[in-house]
């Protein structure tokens, strides 16, 4: 049976478009220093995510985001690198490997998840190209022990990916992100998460979810995104 919700926004943001500007000017900047010398830095990854959940993660900066255009006022990432700027310098070094020498950005990442049993892929940034997801396909490939979790809205990518007759490891958890305003086909029926602004009524159908904000209990529970039965979680602009 399906119902209406009527949710309120974890948070509302209308950012100012030039401070955007600047601190995607300064993410740049430390990726382009990172780039002169790329061999004396590696790939961080994070053990958990600011919620807490218990998996490792991997950030980039927004600004990678081939969809950009849908979220850039109320940028999750841009928000984040503000609160702590050791994620700034950190996912703008990671953007740098991941530019220069991709073999090597995701032979760090597999030989890691190596000791991992779950991992999140792009917290902030997104797929940016087929070859960073032919790497990520690779990277779960090399670690079935591992479950690894995706939410992307680089639809084209996934698309082509599934088009030429491909399949996605059962042990990568993939989600088409939608923001407001975007239009998705989604011809291959993956799941979905749905981002919702303040005050917008919108239907929770059978088979869909309402995101905890917890993803400590969900990952725990194998519930809400964590869950691949779910075909669509309804997640507050955050």
């Amino acid at each position: 049976m399906s119902e209406t919700k009527k949710c309120k926004s974890v948070c509302e943001y209308d950012w100012n478009i030039n401070a955007v500007v600047a601190l995607i000017k300064k993410c740049i900047a430390i990726k382009n220093d990172a780039l002169k010398d790329i061999s004396k830095h590696h790939v961080y990854i994070a053990p958990t995510n600011r919620k807490g959940a218990p998996c490792s993660v991997i950030t980039i900066p927004g600004h990678n985001c081939p969809n950009c255009k849908h979220c850039i006022r109320s940028c999750y990432a841009i928000r984040h690198c503000i609160i702590n700027k050791g994620c700034m310098t950190r996912s703008s070094i990671n953007s740098a490997i991941l530019q220069a020498d991709p073999d090597r950005f995701f032979r760090e990442v597999s030989g890691a998840c190596k000791s991992l049993d779950k991992f999140r892929w792009f917290v902030s940034g997104d797929v940016d190209s087929a070859r960073t997801f032919v790497g990520i396909i690779q990277v779960a490939v090399e670690n079935p022990h591992c479950t690894y979790h995706l939410f992307t809205k680089n639809h084209a990518v996934v698309d082509a990916w599934l088009d030429c007759g491909h399949t996605i490891p059962d042990n990568l958890h993939l989600r088409l992100s939608e923001w407001p305003g975007m239009t998705t086909f989604n011809p291959h029926s993956l799941n979905l998460c749905s981002v919702y602004d303040a005050d917008e009524f919108f239907e929770v159908h059978d088979g869909e979810a309402i995101c905890s904000g917890n993803c400590t209990t969900c990952s725990i529970l194998s519930t809400g995104c964590f869950d691949r039965n779910v075909k669509r979680v309804w997640i507050a602009k955050h």
